[in-house]
């Protein structure tokens, strides 16, 4: 295959590397926050776990409550989480093996072009 075509095909494989390593990059964006929401969640129930509530029985019902909708939502982000592990990995996976094709159709069309500079000098 002649470099003029081999430079064509690294053209499409850095156009897809790039796309599967923004889409990655925008997947790993997503995760990174809610792995912050879910570290912030745990704070807010170790805190709402922490207060003293034995004085007051409406202060301790405030605090039961809002304990209980930090464990839902806690309960929902790590769901969230773990059903993103499988999608997150296959992004990760994808976007290597493009920036991988890029990589050896861009080594394939520099060795053709040598290939060709070679063959255009006199033979002796």
């Amino acid at each position: 295959m002649n470099s003029h075509k081999l430079a064509a095909l690294e053209r499409v494989a850095r156009l897809k590397s790039d796309l599967e390593l923004r889409k990655f990059a925008a997947f790993r964006a997503h995760i990174s926050a809610l792995n912050a929401r879910i570290d912030m969640l745990r704070e807010a129930l170790a805190a709402g776990l922490a207060e003293d509530t034995s004085a007051d029985l409406m202060q301790t019902r405030a605090v039961a409550m809002r304990v209980g909708g930090d464990i839902r939502q806690l309960t929902d982000a790590q769901h969230e989480l773990a059903s993103l592990s499988d999608r997150f990995e296959r992004s990760r996976s994808a976007a290597a093996r493009e920036f991988g094709r890029a990589k050896v159709v861009g080594q394939l069309r520099e060795r053709a072009l040598g290939n060709e500079r070679a063959a255009r000098l006199p033979k002796w």
